[in-house]
């Protein structure tokens, strides 16, 4: 059952709404000052927190303005309930981040309305964020198993993230590209253990087995909005300037910018990592395979940056 925290000096008005949200099935805690309201959210759990803007020790909005900023109650949806109709009040309620207004007296279906889709909203967000946790934790477990490529994915977030600062991106771009970094291997999953650790050179249908992996990434991520726009970073960060790479065949400004970037930092952290088949190799040697394969294996003004970045690093 949904849980709703009424907070609503006037007996009257709370019970009003008490009534009504339970002929609905919703479980409601009734709180007729901030100070109960804050010790109530700040050990229940609430699907939503309908609160009154005049309260006799403290204003509805210092109380919203302390919900929005406790991370345990920052995501519960508020609806500000007011006799109020200046916009003036509307508006400072936005800004301190109230999810929306209720007018009263209420009306019954208006009410219901507004609590149904901000609570559907809020399990929906809840949702992709688990989904999002599942998947960094599924990623992070995937390198666990291989001591060669722990940490790989969070440097090549880092080094993503870098470079999109360099190129002038917002912080929302930035995390978006950083986030695919860390999510751009998960596809080994689909890869048998024994082709990932393996110590040798790679037979011709191992190597095959490999190449799936970014695909299997980018499947894997597809159904997180979130990530929607740097899905292409993930599932085309192996293709090469030139057209060799995989899966693909894609070549220069076909490739996806996210995925060109990805390439270069994706190829620094691998040689400059020791992996099962070969010790890692020193920075300045790394520097210079990039800077001859700058037009063929990858994007030269990426290459550029990239290595600006990274000459002050060298040992």
């Amino acid at each position: 059952m949904r849980k709703i925290l009424i907070v609503e000096d006037n007996a009257d008005s709370a019970e009003v709404l008490k009534d009504i949200l339970a002929g609905e099935d919703y479980n409601c805690d009734v709180a007729p000052t901030g100070a109960e309201a804050e010790m109530l959210a700040s050990t229940s759990s609430y699907d939503l927190i309908l609160l009154d803007i005049m309260l006799p020790d403290k204003s509805g909005f210092e109380l919203l303005d302390k919900f929005k900023n406790d991370p345990f109650t920052a995501l519960t949806p508020v609806i500000l309930l007011t006799a109020l109709n200046d916009m003036d009040s509307r508006i400072k309620g936005y800004n301190l981040g109230c999810n929306d207004f209720v007018s009263k007296p209420y009306n019954h279906f208006e009410l219901m309305a507004r609590v149904r889709n901000h609570i559907r909203l809020k399990h929906a967000l809840s949702d992709l964020e688990d989904t999002n946790n599942v998947l960094y934790t599924l990623a992070a477990a995937i390198e666990a198993k291989d001591p060669y490529t722990r940490g790989h994915s969070y440097r090549v977030g880092m080094y993503c993230w870098e470079i999109a600062g360099i190129l002038g991106w917002s912080d929302a771009e930035k995390t978006k590209i950083k986030r695919a970094g860390l999510l751009h291997d998960i596809g080994k999953i689909g890869v048998p253990d024994y082709i990932l650790i393996k110590d040798g050179k790679l037979t011709g249908a191992e190597y095959d087995a490999i190449k799936i992996h970014p695909v299997l990434s980018a499947e894997i991520c597809s159904s997180l909005t979130k990530l929607k726009d740097v899905i292409p970073a993930i599932k085309y960060h192996h293709e090469r300037f030139d057209g060799k790479g995989y899966p693909e065949g894609l070549a220069g400004g076909r490739i996806p910018y996210g995925a060109r970037i990805m390439a270069v930092c994706d190829s620094w952290d691998a040689m400059t990592s020791n992996r099962a088949y070969r010790k890692k190799l020193k920075k300045a040697e790394v520097l210079e395979i990039l800077k001859s394969g700058a037009g063929s294996q990858w994007d030269g003004d990426i290459v550029e940056i990239f290595i600006q970045i990274r000459e002050k690093d060298v040992e």
